[in-house]
């Protein structure tokens, strides 16, 4: 979730693992959330790609929170891939029926927050990719002199990518992307990027073991102080445009 000085705010994806007993993550977690936090309307929720973990709780979490836009990363997606994710079938139903204006990603667009605070998208790039994952929304948002990389779940082909479309990848936090996995957070990208704070999303004792050793390796060899879900709880940072401060819930 991203909220910038003005009391503007949008979402990044939201969702759990799991199967059909799984918690509704949206319902018990992110609403409340941001219901606490005194947002009670989002200007734009954000569908980096249609896998379950990144969408199954954000029909909850428009039950509660009104949405001005969805920017939707599996819009541009067609085959097979999408037939099997019945969640985002069900968002996107969602969002129709709710009057949520769905707009499809491309490499430039810009979200204007107010107060200084701008997100760009950066991918997709086209062509496509066959992966799912390596098709989904890169953004980059900027305040001040800080800066945060949102990756999404793409790997070593989406990442050599943005580093070929001469991106300004500069960072001063950056989510690793696809929960750390060893075919993200490459050497190069990293070196690009130069996070001084990187977060890895991902469950305790998920089957994957995300985030894989090579990938905190990697953050370790540039210097970045990581933080994650599975060991340090929710990751909370604040900017003033200036500095970053990280604050950790277990």
């Amino acid at each position: 979730m991203i909220r910038a000085p003005s009391g503007r705010a949008l979402l990044i994806d939201g969702g759990s693992s799991g199967g059909e007993n799984r918690n509704d993550v949206g319902r018990a977690v992110i609403a409340p959330y941001l219901q606490s936090l005194g947002i009670n309307h989002l200007d734009a929720m954000i569908l980096t790609h249609a896998d379950s973990d990144h969408c199954n709780g954000l029909s909850s979490v428009l039950n509660e929170v009104p949405v001005d836009m969805a920017l939707d990363g599996a819009a541009n997606v067609r085959g097979f891939h999408l037939a099997a994710q019945p969640d985002y079938w069900e968002l996107r139903e969602a969002w129709k029926k709710r009057g949520v204006r769905i707009v499809a990603p491309r490499a430039g667009q810009k979200i204007d927050l107010g107060d200084g605070v701008i997100l760009t998208i950066l991918a997709p790039i086209p062509p496509a990719f066959e992966s799912d994952n390596e098709n989904g929304i890169v953004a980059r948002l900027d305040f001040g002199t800080t800066s945060f990389l949102f990756t999404g779940d793409i790997g070593e082909a989406g990442e050599e990518r943005l580093l070929q479309s001469g991106a300004d990848l500069r960072c001063t936090v950056l989510k690793v992307a696809h929960h750390g996995s060893n075919k993200s957070g490459t050497a190069e990208f990293l070196r690009a990027a130069s996070p001084r704070i990187a977060v890895v999303s991902c469950a305790r004792y998920n089957s994957f073991g995300h985030p894989a050793p090579k990938t905190l390796s990697n953050l370790a060899q540039r210097g970045a102080s990581t933080f994650r879900t599975d060991r340090d709880g929710a990751v909370e940072i604040t900017s003033d445009g200036r500095t970053c401060k990280v604050q950790t819930f277990r």
